[in-house]
């Protein structure tokens, strides 16, 4: 596997721009660095970044060559240096590729983890909203936060997902 490919493999392009100072907004955008505008414009799917303002795009390598001026070489050099990757143009290993799957599979978990909590968190929030619009006493929402201080912490996918919101939603009708 070339150089460029093992990078491209180990480092997530998001990650990699949070690094140089990238900020991005709870809905994924960020303010392009390579044109002068407000609103942020420039989103990351698939390990491909893309500007809706000045129609750049491309991938991490890419990204580093456009935001530091650099040609094709430095860049690889940057971001080698720059994660202390300590990657080598020679052929990778099967436990280096074992490392980096692993490394990647691990990233996925934390990523889906992170969905449902944010699932769970936007169904009770949504719940205590309708409390409060419905005129619910100060004591039936100090119900729900404690509830929610004990049952937050979440873990085991989504299977574990619609185990609490089935348990959610049965405390809800015992508050009724």
């Amino acid at each position: 596997m070339r150089l460029a490919e093992q990078i491209k493999d180990a480092l997530d392009l998001r990650e990699t721009m949070e690094h140089y100072g990238i900020r991005f907004n709870r809905h994924g955008y960020a303010i392009c660095p390579f044109h002068s505008e407000k609103t942020a414009s420039l989103s990351v799917k698939n390990n491909r970044f893309k500007c809706f303002g000045c129609g750049k795009s491309g991938d991490v390598i890419s990204f580093v060559m456009m935001y530091f001026n650099l040609c094709f070489g430095q860049s690889l050099v940057r971001l080698n240096s720059d994660f202390r990757l300590g990657l080598t143009a020679e052929k990778p290993t099967e436990e280096s590729r074992a490392r980096a799957r692993a490394r990647q599979e691990e990233h996925r978990k934390i990523q889906e983890k992170r969905a449902l909590e944010r699932a769970f968190y936007n169904l009770v929030i949504d719940h205590h909203r309708r409390l409060f619009q419905a005129g619910a006493d100060e004591a039936r929402l100090l119900q729900v936060e404690k509830w929610l201080d004990e049952n937050i912490e979440m873990g085991g996918g989504l299977g574990e997902f619609k185990r609490r919101e089935k348990q959610y939603r049965l405390y809800e009708r015992s508050l009724l």
